[in-house]
């Protein structure tokens, strides 16, 4: 019988479970696939891009928002430009202005990366083009993928305009560049960690198939039988 320690078995399965969704919700896509853009330094872009990537549904669906049922396919959502800016707030709390919002949303339609459709006032139908492209898993991506939507490496003629313009005089560029810059420094940094962390898990698992207890990295496990050989001496220690 292998050596088994106890350890908090709940959390552990919660933590290995956080993981793999992880994989299948496509955030290490999503985060490379915006790391490539032109305008990725910008905070209010990116931030408003991985709400929408987020709030898209990843099954058709009926929804009912605003007392209207909306039918929704794969990659769509249903909101308003109104909503959308409560989600992005300076250091203040203030959110983003409807109008910024709508200049922010139609910069992404000119990039070929959404269409909008919908009365604004009862709610706007988004579709996310080639959604599916950021649902992929994490295993099924090369290593060196290219941008899933190449006309994004290349500012287009009015990129940096309609960027600035979406939020011209709300904050200072240098400011949210920097900014910009920590936050992709501290992801990269977040999903390299996760990546080796997965990799190393999942190679012990597929050595130890007989596995039901194990530590994070692998180094104390037991099986099924030890589980409850523990659990066992846990109750008699404890009576």
């Amino acid at each position: 019988m292998s050596t088994a320690e106890l350890f908090d078995f709940n959390a552990e399965r919660k933590r290995r479970s956080n993981r793999m969704e992880n994989q299948k919700l496509g955030y290490v896509p999503l985060y490379r696939s915006v790391k490539k853009t032109s305008w990725s330094k910008d905070v209010f872009l990116r931030t408003l891009w991985e709400d929408l990537l987020l709030g898209a549904q990843r099954k058709p669906r009926t929804v009912n928002f605003k007392g209207n049922l909306w039918d929704l396919q794969v990659g769509q959502l249903v909101v308003t430009p109104a909503e959308l800016g409560l989600s992005l707030c300076d250091r203040n709390g203030k959110p983003t202005s409807r109008d910024a919002v709508v200049r922010m949303l139609n910069f992404f339609v000119k990039e070929g990366m959404i269409s909008v459709d919908g009365e604004k006032r009862k709610g706007t139908v988004i579709t996310i083009l080639n959604y599916a492209e950021y649902a992929e898993k994490t295993d099924n991506l090369p290593a060196h993928k290219g941008a899933h939507y190449p006309a994004h490496n290349k500012p287009s003629d009015g990129a940096a305009s309609g960027s600035d313009a979406a939020h011209k005089g709300a904050h200072k560029p240098a400011h949210h560049e920097q900014e910009g810059n920590n936050n992709n420094i501290k992801r990269l940094s977040s999903e390299n960690s996760r990546e080796s962390s997965n990799a190393a898990l999942e190679k012990f698992l597929s050595a130890h198939p007989d596995a039901f207890v194990y530590s994070a990295t692998g180094a104390k496990w037991g099986t099924q039988e030890d589980d409850r050989a523990s659990r066992w001496i846990y109750e008699k220690v404890c009576v």
